[in-house]
């Protein structure tokens, strides 16, 4: 205990040295915070929590939860779809988008932001929550819908029909597979996400 009132005494210092407003006390909460700026009109503005520090503790360095923070990929997914002009037929197709793989949520919480309607997935259970979370903060409820998915299970019967009666018109993801395993079980997702093709 000693240690961690130490590592918390150093972190203040270095937050009250920092121009941080410190507004966030309890060093229990969360272990990040984003804000990302989609620069196009109007300016579209994401700002989400990444995963708790409780829920690090247990990280071991992303090889267990990755979606407790925000990757590279997600900031390029959220450009390049921030950048399509359906003026020019580069455009996500209109009705749901599935978004799989959500972490915290922030890709669908930006589409969300440009008006598109959302399904945020993802496997872990305090994932969901930051996302709901993420997503009332940012005042999208009424586009966002989160669900637990773990892509193991997207061929059970229940799952199935849950995900074909959604009628998904796209499924993004960013930064999903890791491994061949997890292709294989992204491409059973898609089949019954996406049973039109």
């Amino acid at each position: 205990t000693a240690l961690l009132l130490d590592v918390e005494r150093v972190a203040k210092q270095r937050l009250a040295a920092s121009k941080c407003d410190g507004r966030q006390r309890d060093w229990t909460r969360n272990a990040c915070a984003y804000k990302v700026w989609l620069l196009r009109e109007p300016l579209v503005k994401v700002h989400v929590n990444g995963g708790t520090r409780t829920a690090s503790a247990f990280d071991l360095n992303g090889s267990l939860m990755t979606g407790g923070r925000v990757w590279a990929g997600s900031l390029m997914l959220m450009r390049w779809i921030a950048s399509l002009e359906p003026s020019h037929g580069l455009s996500l197709a209109p009705g749901p988008v599935l978004e799989i793989g959500s972490g915290t949520g922030i890709v669908g919480i930006a589409l969300a932001k440009l008006g598109h309607r959302l399904v945020l997935s993802d496997r872990e259970p305090v994932l969901l929550e930051q996302i709901q979370a993420n997503i009332d903060d940012n005042c999208v409820q009424d586009r966002c819908r989160v669900l637990r998915l773990d892509w193991a299970k997207a061929g059970r019967p229940q799952m199935r029909r849950a995900l074909a009666s959604q009628g998904f018109t796209a499924v993004v993801g960013a930064d999903v597979v890791y491994e061949e395993a997890s292709s294989k079980l992204i491409a059973g997702v898609l089949r019954h996400a996406l049973p039109r093709g």
